[in-house]
Protein backbone atom coordinates (compact mmCIF):
# COMPACT_ATOMS: atom_id res chain seq x y z
CA UNK A 1 0.00 0.00 0.00
CA UNK A 2 2.74 2.26 0.60
CA UNK A 3 4.53 1.67 -2.33
CA UNK A 4 1.30 2.45 -4.39
CA UNK A 5 0.59 6.15 -2.52
CA UNK A 6 4.62 6.97 -3.02
CA UNK A 7 3.80 5.88 -6.61
CA UNK A 8 0.70 7.95 -7.31
CA UNK A 9 2.14 10.99 -5.06
CA UNK A 10 5.03 10.58 -7.50
CA UNK A 11 2.75 10.50 -10.72
CA UNK A 12 0.46 13.75 -9.17
CA UNK A 13 3.58 15.66 -8.65
CA UNK A 14 4.83 15.03 -11.87
CA UNK A 15 1.85 15.99 -13.06
CA UNK A 16 2.25 19.54 -11.40
CA UNK A 17 5.75 19.68 -12.86
CA UNK A 18 4.89 18.86 -16.37
CA UNK A 19 1.41 21.35 -16.39
CA UNK A 20 3.61 24.43 -14.67
CA UNK A 21 6.08 24.22 -17.39
CA UNK A 22 3.55 23.54 -20.69
CA UNK A 23 1.27 26.14 -19.06
CA UNK A 24 3.89 28.67 -18.16
CA UNK A 25 5.81 27.56 -21.17
CA UNK A 26 2.55 28.56 -23.57
CA UNK A 27 1.95 32.07 -21.84
CA UNK A 28 5.18 33.08 -21.60
CA UNK A 29 5.40 32.51 -25.40
CA UNK A 30 2.14 34.54 -25.29
CA UNK A 31 3.49 37.19 -24.17
CA UNK A 32 6.30 37.57 -25.18
CA UNK A 33 4.16 38.60 -28.49
CA UNK A 34 1.79 40.67 -27.05
CA UNK A 35 3.90 42.23 -24.35
CA UNK A 36 1.22 42.56 -21.93
CA UNK A 37 2.20 41.92 -18.34
CA UNK A 38 -0.37 39.42 -16.70
CA UNK A 39 0.97 37.03 -19.53
CA UNK A 40 4.27 37.26 -18.72
CA UNK A 41 3.66 37.44 -14.79
CA UNK A 42 1.59 34.32 -14.71
CA UNK A 43 3.69 32.42 -17.00
CA UNK A 44 6.68 33.02 -15.38
CA UNK A 45 4.82 32.21 -11.71
CA UNK A 46 4.30 28.99 -13.50
CA UNK A 47 7.64 28.25 -14.38
CA UNK A 48 9.67 29.63 -10.93
CA UNK A 49 6.88 28.87 -8.64
CA UNK A 50 6.10 25.33 -9.98
CA UNK A 51 8.17 23.43 -12.50
CA UNK A 52 11.57 24.38 -12.19
CA UNK A 53 11.90 24.09 -8.37
CA UNK A 54 9.75 20.55 -9.12
CA UNK A 55 12.88 19.26 -11.50
CA UNK A 56 15.22 20.86 -8.60
CA UNK A 57 13.73 19.25 -5.77
CA UNK A 58 13.68 16.09 -7.92
CA UNK A 59 17.72 16.03 -8.29
CA UNK A 60 17.85 16.72 -3.98
CA UNK A 61 15.90 13.57 -3.76
CA UNK A 62 17.64 11.42 -5.91
CA UNK A 63 19.11 8.46 -3.19
CA UNK A 64 22.44 9.60 -4.06
CA UNK A 65 23.18 9.54 -0.07
CA UNK A 66 24.84 12.28 -0.39
CA UNK A 67 23.17 14.80 2.24
CA UNK A 68 21.74 18.14 2.29
CA UNK A 69 25.00 19.48 2.72
CA UNK A 70 26.17 18.59 -0.76
CA UNK A 71 23.01 19.99 -2.34
CA UNK A 72 23.49 23.75 -0.32
CA UNK A 73 23.54 25.02 -3.89
CA UNK A 74 20.29 23.54 -5.38
CA UNK A 75 18.19 24.48 -2.52
CA UNK A 76 19.30 28.03 -2.46
CA UNK A 77 18.34 27.93 -6.57
CA UNK A 78 14.90 26.10 -5.02
CA UNK A 79 14.37 29.22 -2.59
CA UNK A 80 15.62 32.09 -4.97
CA UNK A 81 12.94 30.48 -7.82
CA UNK A 82 10.06 30.43 -5.38
CA UNK A 83 10.58 33.72 -4.53
CA UNK A 84 10.97 34.87 -7.94
CA UNK A 85 7.78 33.04 -8.90
CA UNK A 86 5.50 33.69 -5.80
CA UNK A 87 6.50 37.31 -6.71
CA UNK A 88 5.70 37.01 -9.92
CA UNK A 89 2.42 35.98 -8.85
CA UNK A 90 1.55 38.49 -6.70
CA UNK A 91 2.71 40.79 -9.16
CA UNK A 92 -0.25 39.42 -11.39
CA UNK A 93 -2.86 39.28 -8.80
CA UNK A 94 -2.01 43.27 -7.49
CA UNK A 95 -2.01 44.49 -11.52
CA UNK A 96 -5.21 42.13 -12.39
CA UNK A 97 -7.62 42.75 -9.56
CA UNK A 98 -6.04 45.67 -7.00
CA UNK A 99 -4.31 47.62 -9.30
CA UNK A 100 -6.46 50.65 -7.87
CA UNK A 101 -6.17 51.91 -4.57
CA UNK A 102 -3.81 51.68 -1.47
CA UNK A 103 -4.90 48.32 -0.15
CA UNK A 104 -3.74 46.19 -2.86
CA UNK A 105 -0.58 47.72 -2.65
CA UNK A 106 -0.04 47.80 1.21
CA UNK A 107 -0.80 43.80 0.52
CA UNK A 108 1.48 42.77 -2.30
CA UNK A 109 4.41 45.17 -0.07
CA UNK A 110 3.99 43.18 2.97
CA UNK A 111 3.73 39.74 1.74
CA UNK A 112 6.94 40.82 -0.45
CA UNK A 113 8.45 41.81 2.51
CA UNK A 114 8.16 38.56 3.95
CA UNK A 115 8.96 36.03 0.80
CA UNK A 116 12.05 38.09 0.39
CA UNK A 117 13.35 37.79 4.24
CA UNK A 118 11.55 34.03 4.24
CA UNK A 119 13.05 32.62 0.57
CA UNK A 120 15.92 34.94 0.31
CA UNK A 121 17.15 34.35 4.17
CA UNK A 122 16.87 30.23 3.39
CA UNK A 123 18.96 31.03 0.02
CA UNK A 124 21.88 32.03 2.20
CA UNK A 125 21.51 29.94 5.10
CA UNK A 126 21.88 26.92 2.55
CA UNK A 127 24.82 29.05 0.95
CA UNK A 128 26.48 29.81 4.52
CA UNK A 129 26.89 28.59 7.82
CA UNK A 130 23.93 30.14 8.78
CA UNK A 131 22.11 26.35 9.03
CA UNK A 132 20.80 27.54 12.54
CA UNK A 133 18.60 30.01 10.95
CA UNK A 134 17.13 27.51 8.31
CA UNK A 135 14.50 26.35 10.09
CA UNK A 136 13.24 29.76 11.07
CA UNK A 137 13.50 30.89 7.09
CA UNK A 138 12.02 28.07 5.86
CA UNK A 139 8.73 28.79 8.11
CA UNK A 140 8.73 32.48 7.26
CA UNK A 141 8.81 30.84 3.00
CA UNK A 142 6.27 28.72 3.86
CA UNK A 143 3.66 31.20 5.69
CA UNK A 144 4.07 34.04 2.99
CA UNK A 145 4.18 31.54 0.06
CA UNK A 146 0.37 30.08 1.51
CA UNK A 147 -0.57 34.44 2.27
CA UNK A 148 0.67 34.86 -1.44
CA UNK A 149 -1.72 31.82 -2.43
CA UNK A 150 -4.89 32.59 -0.30
CA UNK A 151 -4.60 36.22 -1.60
CA UNK A 152 -4.52 35.12 -4.90
CA UNK A 153 -7.33 32.79 -4.66
CA UNK A 154 -9.64 35.29 -3.04
CA UNK A 155 -9.12 37.55 -5.61
CA UNK A 156 -9.65 35.09 -8.61
CA UNK A 157 -12.62 33.97 -6.93
CA UNK A 158 -14.19 37.27 -6.31
CA UNK A 159 -13.70 37.68 -9.97
CA UNK A 160 -15.43 34.91 -11.00
CA UNK A 161 -18.11 35.67 -9.26
CA UNK A 162 -18.43 39.10 -10.81
CA UNK A 163 -17.94 37.72 -14.14
CA UNK A 164 -20.83 34.48 -13.26
CA UNK A 165 -23.38 37.84 -12.35
CA UNK A 166 -22.56 39.16 -15.87
CA UNK A 167 -23.00 36.05 -18.03
CA UNK A 168 -26.55 36.20 -16.37
CA UNK A 169 -27.25 39.42 -18.38
CA UNK A 170 -24.85 38.61 -21.15
CA UNK A 171 -22.30 41.10 -20.55
CA UNK A 172 -19.28 38.24 -20.04
CA UNK A 173 -18.59 35.65 -22.28
CA UNK A 174 -19.11 31.85 -20.03
CA UNK A 175 -15.98 30.64 -21.20
CA UNK A 176 -14.23 33.28 -19.37
CA UNK A 177 -16.13 32.81 -16.38
CA UNK A 178 -15.39 29.50 -16.55
CA UNK A 179 -11.63 30.37 -16.62
CA UNK A 180 -11.84 32.34 -13.82
CA UNK A 181 -13.24 29.38 -11.70
CA UNK A 182 -10.31 26.72 -12.88
CA UNK A 183 -8.09 29.23 -11.95
CA UNK A 184 -9.06 29.92 -8.89
CA UNK A 185 -9.37 25.60 -8.27
CA UNK A 186 -5.97 25.45 -9.81
CA UNK A 187 -4.76 28.04 -7.18
CA UNK A 188 -6.52 26.51 -4.78
CA UNK A 189 -5.19 23.30 -5.02
CA UNK A 190 -1.57 24.52 -4.93
CA UNK A 191 -2.38 26.42 -1.66
CA UNK A 192 -3.71 23.71 -0.30
CA UNK A 193 -0.71 21.51 -1.08
CA UNK A 194 1.26 24.52 0.79
CA UNK A 195 -0.72 24.11 4.05
CA UNK A 196 -0.20 20.69 4.01
CA UNK A 197 3.29 21.11 3.66
CA UNK A 198 2.96 23.31 6.79
CA UNK A 199 0.94 20.94 8.66
CA UNK A 200 3.86 18.11 7.70
CA UNK A 201 6.23 20.82 9.19
CA UNK A 202 4.10 21.33 12.16
CA UNK A 203 4.53 17.39 12.95
CA UNK A 204 8.00 16.82 12.33
CA UNK A 205 8.04 16.09 8.52
CA UNK A 206 8.65 12.78 7.23
CA UNK A 207 6.62 10.89 4.75
CA UNK A 208 2.65 10.01 4.93
CA UNK A 209 1.57 12.85 2.46
CA UNK A 210 1.68 10.95 -1.00
CA UNK A 211 -2.02 10.41 -1.83
CA UNK A 212 -2.77 14.15 -0.45
CA UNK A 213 -0.38 15.78 -3.12
CA UNK A 214 -1.36 12.97 -5.27
CA UNK A 215 -4.58 14.36 -5.13
CA UNK A 216 -4.05 17.82 -5.03
CA UNK A 217 -1.47 17.65 -8.16
CA UNK A 218 -4.36 16.18 -10.50
CA UNK A 219 -6.89 18.74 -9.54
CA UNK A 220 -4.48 21.05 -9.93
CA UNK A 221 -3.53 19.92 -13.58
CA UNK A 222 -6.83 18.85 -14.16
CA UNK A 223 -7.97 22.43 -14.10
CA UNK A 224 -5.42 24.47 -15.66
CA UNK A 225 -5.35 22.44 -18.35
CA UNK A 226 -8.96 22.92 -18.80
CA UNK A 227 -8.70 26.79 -18.34
CA UNK A 228 -5.56 27.48 -20.61
CA UNK A 229 -6.03 23.86 -22.72
CA UNK A 230 -10.02 23.86 -23.46
CA UNK A 231 -11.21 20.96 -26.04
CA UNK A 232 -13.75 22.41 -28.39
CA UNK A 233 -16.31 20.54 -27.01
CA UNK A 234 -15.70 21.44 -23.72
CA UNK A 235 -15.97 25.29 -25.18
CA UNK A 236 -19.31 24.01 -26.59
CA UNK A 237 -21.26 22.87 -23.62
CA UNK A 238 -19.73 26.08 -22.05
CA UNK A 239 -21.42 28.05 -24.71
CA UNK A 240 -24.16 26.53 -24.21
CA UNK A 241 -24.73 26.52 -20.82
CA UNK A 242 -24.27 30.18 -20.61
CA UNK A 243 -23.40 29.82 -16.85
CA UNK A 244 -19.59 30.16 -16.77
CA UNK A 245 -19.70 26.65 -14.64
Amino acid sequence: MQSIMAVLGLLGFAALIVTSLGVGGRLLWLGSRTRRLPELMIGGAFIWAGGFPGLLLVLVDDGSGSGPAAHGGVLAAISLSLLLGVTMLCVFTWRVFRSNGWGGLVTFACIEAGLVIGHGGGALAALTSASSHAATFLWIGVAFRIAAYAWAVAETTRGWLAARRRCAIGLTDPIVANRMLLWAIGLGAVLAIWVHEAVTLAMGGGPGSYLVIALLGFLCSGSLWLAFFPPAAYQRRLAASGSGR
